[in-house]
């Protein structure tokens, strides 16, 4: 992921597995009397549940030009949207670099790297902030070396939220 590095292949046609996800009407006993209800499973969508944020990020940065063709996403993650990055960067045609710590399953390690992300561990909790500010730490040293490389930032960006709007089409309909 250096200046000369190749820029991957862009699969747009992934974009097709995206929505239509199962859902399933719920009626088993709870603790509580209830009258059912149904159940939306995100987690057995492409990309997995994050699949819609994370493309509505790296869309919104493009159209912004906050993301050049080809150029690294770096992201912060615990696991969810980090396969939803991973789909999305496969689908524009971006590398995707994530930043975790070392309470990250070692089943979620391996779905991620199978999904061709570039996984960097983070040992130990910052003093200050503890894994969330170790893993934001390193990010920001990726980013010093990464050319062009962006953060979505998931946390304090609007693209994440929108992402859901189709989820929210789609339960309506």
């Amino acid at each position: 992921m250096t200046a000369t590095a190749v820029r991957p292949a862009a699969h747009p046609e992934l974009f097709t597995l995206l929505g239509r996800t199962p859902v399933v009407r719920v009626t088993a006993g709870l603790p509580r009397p209830h009258p059912g209800f149904w159940a939306k499973l995100e987690g057995l969508a492409a990309g997995g549940m994050k699949a819609r944020a994370a493309v509505s990020m790296l869309r919104g940065a493009r159209e912004r030009g906050e993301l050049r063709p080809g150029a690294p996403v770096v992201e912060s993650t615990s696991g969810t949207l980090g396969i939803g990055l991973a789909f999305a960067g496969q689908a524009l045609g971006h590398p995707v670099v994530l930043v975790g710590d070392s309470e990250l399953e070692p089943s979620m390690r391996q779905l991620l790297r199978a999904h061709g992300v570039r996984l960097e561990i983070v040992d130990r909790p910052a003093p200050h902030g503890g894994w969330q500010a170790a893993r934001l730490a390193r990010l920001r040293e990726l980013l010093a070396v990464l050319p062009d490389g962006y953060w979505p930032d998931q946390y304090n960006n609007p693209d994440n939220t929108a992402g859901y709007a189709s989820l929210a089409a789609e339960l309506a309909a």
